[in-house]
């Protein structure tokens, strides 16, 4: 069986040089345009050819013989582009290339050009077709995966555009979020995204994608280890024509204050057909989301700090009550206790007494003689009411 690696991105090839292994990559990029770097991008009216060139590297310490061969473009399960395998029927650019060599001889450390001609059938329809010049070691024994041998391939992505009605069109669809998600048998906290970025047109679309999470004061939240204050998501996904490209995202990450959250959407795509890449300067299409609100519970930590500092509270209110209370009780001793003092004895409260002019007729201020009653402002007096009030010694 053959993995074939996801080469949209135009990297794969260049990448697996890079490590040692063998690559490839354009020999003749556009100036202009920075995608034809790893990405053969040409336009051709059907009938039309063009010759061209893959640049071939052997990163490696051994010789290697190498196979090369052309396959239609498709896309995964996800939307995302990948290359068809070997074995299969050809029917787009995988039948329209024909390469000068199927297999050639890299030396160690060394390179080399290979040619190859794209020629589209007259009745070539018009958009974007799309294929792929594949690399793979012929002697690749492989790697054994249960009762399954794999081989890997790394291949050059290769596009074509007809000229005519062109038109790009990717709306978002079916977006949805949530405070938690599920990984195998655990639940995660944190902030989970899922939508389809849905290609309407007939070209392909490099869409740049940005989500935003922000909370009930409209500040923009950050991913944990993230130096981009603008999204908390993102990325630049290929989109090709007539397809749905499924994009996830889930993070780790919990508010420590909790609380709800708007989760929204957008992207920007070049609205020119037969370029790639977004231009962010130049004259783009873009397209958003409706906001979405979700609640966090707060953080583990927030229950913590917010459990110790009610128990410091409360400690604090029944400290000071044991204070106060103490403090009467020192108040009243030293009362009792004060042989310069007069002594106190029960008095029977009679109709016109206030605390005020027994206080007078006894010589003692009446807050003195509040707390020795424990009595409470305003210092109303009952007829009847038991208090103790000062008696000179005899």
């Amino acid at each position: 069986m053959l993995l074939a690696l996801v080469v949209a991105v135009g990297v794969g090839a260049v990448a697996s040089a890079a490590s040692g292994g063998v690559g490839g990559r354009p020999a003749n990029p556009d100036p202009d345009n920075p995608r034809t770097q790893s990405i053969f991008i040409y336009t051709l009216n059907g009938g039309e050819s063009k010759t061209d060139q893959i640049y071939l590297s052997n990163g490696g310490d051994t010789d290697q013989i190498v196979q090369l061969y052309a396959v239609d473009g498709t896309v995964s399960n996800t939307g995302a582009f990948t290359c068809k395998q070997e074995v299969e029927e050809r029917t787009d650019l995988g039948k329209a290339i024909q390469l000068s060599k199927n297999e050639v001889m890299i030396p160690a450390g060394g390179n080399m050009l290979v040619e190859f001609t794209l020629t589209l059938p007259k009745t070539a329809d018009v958009g974007e077709h799309n294929g792929c010049i594949v690399i793979q070691k012929k002697e690749d024994e492989g790697e054994a995966t249960g009762s399954i041998r794999v081989h890997t391939r790394t291949a050059v992505r290769v596009a074509a555009l007809v000229p005519g009605n062109i038109h790009r069109e990717v709306d978002i669809t079916n977006f949805v979020a949530a405070s938690t998600y599920q990984k195998g048998e655990h639940t995660h906290v944190g902030p989970w995204v899922s939508f389809d970025l849905n290609n309407k047109g007939n070209v392909s679309a490099d869409v740049a994608v940005s989500v935003h999470i922000r909370d009930m004061f409209g500040n923009e939240l950050r991913a944990p280890g993230s130096a981009d204050q603008k999204t908390f998501f993102g990325g630049q996904y290929p989109v090709i024509a007539g397809t749905t490209f499924s994009v996830n995202y889930d993070a780790e990450f919990q508010p420590f204050f909790g609380g709800w959250y708007t989760v929204k959407t957008d992207i920007v795509y070049n609205k020119k057909a037969g370029t790639f890449g977004v231009d962010t300067a130049g004259n783009v299409l873009r397209a958003e989301t409706k906001e979405i609100t979700i609640f966090f519970w707060p953080s583990v930590w927030f229950f913590i700090i917010l459990g110790l500092l009610m128990l410091a509270a409360l400690s604090f209110i029944a400290w000071h009550i044991i204070q106060a209370r103490e403090a009467s009780r020192r108040a009243r001793r030293m009362l009792r206790r004060s042989a310069e003092k007069p002594l106190w004895g029960p008095y029977e409260v009679k109709k016109g007494d206030t605390l005020k002019e027994l206080a007078r007729k006894s010589g003692m201020p009446m807050n003195k003689i509040a707390i020795m009653n424990k009595l409470q402002a305003p210092y109303t007096l009952e007829p009847g009411q038991k208090i103790y009030l000062p008696h000179k010694r005899s």
